[in-house]
Parts: C-alpha cells; structure tokens; sequence
C-alpha cells in the first residue's frame, strides 16, 4: 500500500539526524494511518459510541486544532452552557472538527477568521419535514464558520461528494466533507 510503503520509504532513506523515538512515533503514525484508510476510513469506521459532552470536546481539541492551523488564522471557540451529553463517538466528532477546520483554512488564504461553537437548539415540526432522518426536538449543535471566501452555488450542491474537490490536482482528495457528513449522519444528525 501507498502509506506503508512511504512509511518503509521514510525509514530508508538516511534520516539519521531525527531520534530514533521521533521516527518511531512517524512509523507508528503511518501504520494507524494505513489500516485506518484501509478500513473504509472514520465515516465506515463503527463509532465508538459513549455518553459525550460538546463542550468539553471543543475545549479540549481546540489546543490541538491551534497546533494545525497556520498562524494567520484566528481561532475562537464559544461554547454555551450547557449542550449537555449526547451519545457519540468522541473520536469522530473531533474528525469532524478538524476536517471542517482544515477546509476553512484553505478557503482563507491571507489568513483569517475560524469560529467554532456549541449551543443547543430547538429543531420544530417543519425544520424536521425537510431534513430526512430529523425528528423535532432539542439537538447539540456544533457550528464552525469561518471568513473565507464562500462556495458558489454549484460547488455547495456537490460538496459532500466523496472525491469531489475545488483544489488543484494533487492539493486534496475530496474525502474531507464526505467524511464529515457520513459521521454526521452515523450519528444520527444532519449538516447544512
């Protein structure tokens, strides 16, 4: 496969100069990352599913989201209290996060501004006719945002297309919204 040969590549090739810990921890990095894309990925990946509270995954994940994002991106998390606990895959949720998170920051590139947030809303009968799986009542929500440039109306049609992208050849796989939306709705919630 692609990851572990890359994998085997990078241990190879003379990188004698990084610490055998540090090449460790890539190797082992590269092998999660292969069986995990050879499972289907996080979207076919059976959740792991326990009483979890949004904020606290937000508050948590938000120092390592900092650490990805480029610094000419803002980051500012608001949560509300409380979103209370839902059942859910806390892993996939911070998959989601980050996919979204990754997507913005390529849609700001001088920079700009992320906004992630948590509050819990009250979905009523006619918001439940046109969204499929949807049953009225209250919901945790998690709403990121961001100062980008937009999508076009064309592109927001096909967006949670797997493999469909907007970015160079080689610049993106087109699995990151797809991903998002099949975790979503393993979770039985909806994404606009």
């Amino acid at each position: 496969s692609t990851v572990a040969q890359m994998g085997f590549m990078l241990l190879q090739c003379g990188l004698a100069a990084f610490p055998a810990a540090l090449l460790h921890i890539v190797a082992h990095a590269l092998y999660k990352a292969h069986a995990f894309l050879s499972s289907g990925g996080a979207a076919n990946a059976p959740p792991h599913v326990g009483p979890i509270v949004l904020n606290e995954i937000v508050t948590a994940f938000q120092k390592m989201l900092r650490h990805t994002l480029r610094e000419n991106i803002v980051l500012e998390t608001h949560t509300s209290t409380p979103t209370g606990t839902i059942m859910g895959d806390s892993g996939q949720i911070e998959q989601i996060i980050l996919n979204l998170a990754l997507n913005a920051q390529d849609a700001m590139p001088e920079g700009g501004k992320l906004i992630i947030e948590t509050a819990t809303v009250q979905l009523d009968e006619e918001y439940a006719r046109t969204h499929e799986g949807i049953r009225p009542g209250p919901y945790s929500m998690i709403a990121v945002s961001d100062t980008g440039v937009g999508m076009d109306h064309k592109t927001l049609e096909r967006v949670f297309d797997p493999f469909f992208t907007t970015k160079q050849l080689g610049k993106g796989t087109g699995l990151g919204l797809a991903t998002v939306y099949g975790i979503v709705r393993q979770h039985r919630g909806n994404i606009f």
